[in-house]
């Protein structure tokens, strides 16, 4: 098998590194984060995995991200649509064994590379491509508690001082 390699755009990579920086700044508090790439489709997804969606739906959680975004807008070539948010159960599917080992000697400090074949996140079936994430904890390694009322509160203090 040809040695595979993977490319990030470094204005993509910094994008990832504000996007998660932006939604730690307002509570959001994701178990992990980074960008998806199907190299057939050359579609790029943004991943954010929260524990929230075991107690809200993803339309609250949305709600709440564009109201961030109306203030803070997201960086340039990235759109509310690039954005995915997932459960704390998919990050395996999305982002591989918790501990698996990987070659990080093409990737930014600080960002990881996991190569992927056929990968089915929902209803996505993402062929050939690569995931690049900055941050990865399993659940047991974060808080215990509901980031949902941090967030929301921390959200709806955005609304009122602008």
């Amino acid at each position: 098998m040809a040695k595979q390699t993977v490319e990030i755009d470094p204005a993509r990579e910094a994008a990832g590194r504000e996007i998660l920086d932006l939604t730690d700044r307002f509570g959001f508090d994701g178990f992990a984060a980074g960008w998806l790439y199907d190299r057939c489709t050359k579609v790029w997804r943004y991943l954010l995995v929260t524990s929230m969606l075991n107690t809200h739906d993803p339309d609250w959680i949305y709600n709440r991200l564009l109201r961030i975004f109306r203030h803070h807008p997201l960086p340039a070539g990235v759109t509310p649509l690039d954005i995915y948010v997932i459960d704390p159960e998919m990050q395996m599917a999305a982002f591989g064994p918790p501990f698996l080992a990987m070659d990080e000697r093409h990737a930014p400090p600080g960002l990881s590379i996991l190569i992927t074949h056929n990968l089915r996140i929902n209803d996505f079936l993402f062929g050939d491509g690569f995931v690049a994430f900055y941050r990865r904890l399993l659940p047991n390694q974060r808080a215990s508690r509901d980031p949902a009322r941090q967030f929301d509160l921390k959200v709806r203090q955005l609304d009122k001082a602008a």
